[in-house]
Formats: structure tokens, C-alpha cells, sequence
């Protein structure tokens, strides 16, 4: 389903009173899942924007560390957007910090979901930017632990 679907557009509309109205913290598979389901939609419609919109203090709120996969999900979801809008804007700008807190090693799958999540994001845009220069971190944080060390030397010896 896309939000072009009037059905969606109206769901994403009861969502985002839900969402809004909702006093509890969303946990961090909650944010995780909420972005993910967004994979096929775009953000041109008000409803999309909406979404966002109120997903950005629950995601502020969200005291619990992203593990990898919920980061990698959390970014595939993006992967229909376009980079240069507030709502997205807004969206990294909130998930920059819980994807440095990350602690978990990442996985390929998750590597992969980052990068094509980011697919339709130009580096023109700051938050773009500054969520590369974290993705950077996180790969070079990986590359130091002893364990990918040893993986790398694996792979370096069997080619």
C-alpha cells in the first residue's frame, strides 16, 4: 500500500491523533516499526507529514538505547523520502542521537537498510550529512573491536 491510497491517507490520519494523544513513551521497536511501516509511502501528502510530525517527540522522548536492527529499520522506512523536507529534517534530527547510542555491533542486513534508506537523501542536507558522518563512526567503531578484527583478517586471508 502506498499513501496515494485514500484508505492509508485516512488511517495515517486516526494514527497520527493516536500517536499525538498517546501520554506513554513509545519504545524503541515501537519508533523502529513505525518508521519501517512507511517503506512504501512518501512524504508529498500532509498525512505522511503528519506522521512525522508527531512521531518526533516520541522518538525524543524514547530513553531506551536502539539496538542495531531497530536502527537499520528505522532508516529503511525513510527510503522513499525526500531528504530536503522540515518533516524529515526533523525525523533525522531526532534518530541522530539514538543511532550513536546504538552499542550493538552492525550487521550487514542492518548496513544495508541504513544505505537504502538513504537512497532518496541528497548531502546537501545537513541532517544528511551529519547522519553519514555517525554511520562513518559507527562502521570505524566497528572496524577497532578485536572480533571484527579478526573476521577482517579471515576475509583478507581467503582471497
Amino acid at each position: 500500500m502506498n499513501n496515494g491510497d485514500f484508505n492509508v491517507r485516512c488511517i495515517l490520519e486516526v494514527l497520527v491523533i493516536k500517536i499525538s494523544s498517546c501520554d506513554q513513551k513509545m519504545t524503541s521497536q515501537a519508533i523502529s516499526n513505525a518508521l519501517y511501516g512507511m517503506q512504501k509511502m512518501n512524504n508529498n501528502h500532509v498525512e505522511v507529514q503528519s506522521v512525522f510530525y508527531a512521531l518526533v517527540p516520541k522518538i525524543q522522548s524514547c530513553n531506551q538505547t536502539f539496538l542495531s536492527q531497530e536502527v537499520g529499520n528505522s532508516l529503511y522506512g525513510l527510503q522513499n523520502m525526500d531528504g530536503n523536507s522540515v518533516e524529515v529534517k526533523r525525523i533525522l534530527r531526532a534518530m541522530i542521537p539514538k543511532i550513536e547510542s546504538c552499542n550493538q555491533e552492525l550487521k550487514a542486513q542492518e548496513v544495508s537498510n541504513l544505505i537504502y534508506g538513504l537512497q532518496n537523501m541528497s548531502s546537501d542536507c545537513d541532517e544528511v550529512r551529519e547522519l553519514i558522518t555517525v554511520l562513518i563512526q559507527i562502521m570505524y567503531r566497528i572496524i577497532q573491536t578485536s572480533r571484527s578484527r579478526k573476521y577482517l583478517l579471515r576475509l583478507v586471508k581467503h582471497e
